[in-house]
């Protein structure tokens, strides 16, 4: 992949939309920074469009955007990217490509669940541990869900009681520990196969997952 462009490190964070099932026009707003730079992957800048936000880089092979809309993000975003439609990689991957380049460290994904489960799967498993291995601080996110993977690593989930948590093993078996919920868990073994780590309810308003040996997905639903 080549990209043109400044690389510098001027934002901090990257909001990237992608095709599958779109966000609503608020929820897209409402996680929208001012300082974020945005990348509108394919069919992403039509979101991006009817929620009204500037789109600073538009890429793809668009097979999955009308003309009409591929049209207006053109003429509205400060940099296009076309790929051949025999590409090797998905346009999620090469928007990760652009934060990596650019120097983005952190990067929050709307649009990437629902529609094929082949993509939303490849999203969960790949996208995010490409993001890892580039050094980026990635997450799915929908309206009442956050995705990501945890490496060798703690997250803090504050103000989520209430919700659900699920860990799942993506290695043959992990370390984990949380806090901070229903049935806590101290540095406990967890085997891929397992469902222990399913559905934990948070019943504190600060809540910390530690995967210290392994690799797991963490799910946060509602």
């Amino acid at each position: 992949m080549s990209f043109s462009g400044s690389n510098s490190a001027k934002y901090s964070r990257a909001l990237i939309l992608a095709g599958g099932r779109k966000p609503g026009n608020f929820f897209i707003k409402s996680a929208y920074r001012p300082g974020d730079l945005v990348i509108a992957a394919d069919s992403g800048a039509e979101s991006a469009l009817n929620a009204q936000i500037p789109i600073h880089v538009l890429l793809g092979d668009f097979d999955s955007i009308s003309s009409e809309a591929l049209n207006k993000a053109a003429s509205q975003c400060r940099e296009s990217i076309a790929f051949s439609r025999d590409k090797d990689f998905s346009d999620l991957e090469a928007s990760l490509d652009v934060c990596r380049k650019r120097g983005i460290a952190q990067a929050l994904i709307l649009g990437g669940l629902g529609g094929r489960w082949d993509h939303s799967l490849f999203n969960i498993i790949a996208i995010l541990q490409k993001a890892e291995e580039m050094g980026i601080d990635a997450c799915l996110r929908e309206e009442s869900c956050e995705i990501m993977q945890l490496k060798n690593k703690s997250r803090l989930i504050c103000g989520r009681s209430g919700s659900l948590l699920s860990l799942i093993a993506l290695d043959e078996q992990i370390t984990a520990d949380i806090k901070g919920v229903k049935w806590p868990l101290q540095d406990e073994i967890i085997c891929r196969s397992s469902t222990r780590t399913l559905s934990n309810l948070i019943t504190e308003e600060e809540a910390s997952v530690r995967v210290s040996q392994g690799r797991a997905v963490l799910i946060i639903t509602g």
